[in-house]
């Protein structure tokens, strides 16, 4: 596996390695619900904000960073600090994060260090397509995933020019809340969630066979 994809991610897992229970909160970055459906569940804005806006909002836009990244150029330096820090500025802007750590580098240093080990990536390819699949930490509630993918078309690798990209896609496998289903979703660049319906599989195999199923309908 190219080095540039364990700068930015780290050094590849088992695929299989998937802890038997659930992490426990980080305070003040991750706590349980009180009240509501999801009571007793932990709230981890931070997580959620990588996964379904700032790595598909970067990844649309053609952030600098992520071309390099999915143009597979040596120098890219695109590390998993500067995405979960934009996910931080994120939260921050919507008042997601406790006051105490809001502003805490050392507190949000030691969060990462935890959160971030989680992560582990893989480059493939598919037709017309680089994909990046991105292992995400454990899902804990419903909408964490288990896995995104930046889908990127050989075409569409320009300099970011105003326009989000076209072709490219970003596709999730969401957890259900349930601890047993999850769905194949996609976010696509003017912000649309399509919900391609249930799975019982988690693995990163079965991930790529719903990729390649519905970029092979992208192609025909």
């Amino acid at each position: 596996m190219p080095s540039w994809i364990h700068r930015l991610f780290g050094a590849p897992k088992s695929p299989t390695s998937t802890p038997a229970v659930p992490p426990p909160s980080r305070e003040p970055y991750e706590w349980p619900k009180t009240d509501g459906p999801s009571a007793g569940k932990l709230f981890r804005p931070i997580v959620y904000a990588l996964e379904h806006q700032i790595l598909p909002g970067l990844f649309f836009e053609r952030h600098p960073e992520i071309c390099r990244l999915t143009s597979q150029q040596p120098e890219s330096h695109l590390g998993s600090t500067y995405c979960w820090v934009r996910s931080l500025q994120w939260c921050q802007e919507r008042d997601l994060i406790r006051p105490e750590a809001s502003h805490n580098s050392q507190l949000f240093a030691r969060y990462l260090e935890q959160v971030g080990s989680e992560l582990e990536s893989q480059f493939s390819s598919f037709g017309s397509f680089g994909v990046f699949i991105v292992r995400t930490p454990q899902p804990v509630a419903a909408t964490e995933t288990h896995w995104v993918a930046l889908c990127q078309h050989q075409s569409d690798a320009r300099p970011y020019d105003g326009k989000p990209s076209t072709l490219s896609r970003y596709f999730t496998l969401e957890a259900a809340g349930d601890g047993e289903h999850s769905f194949f979703c996609e976010w696509t660049a003017d912000r649309n969630h399509p919900n391609f319906g249930p799975t019982e599989l988690h693995t990163k195999e079965h991930f790529f066979a719903l990729i390649q199923s519905a970029l092979r309908r992208t192609e025909a």
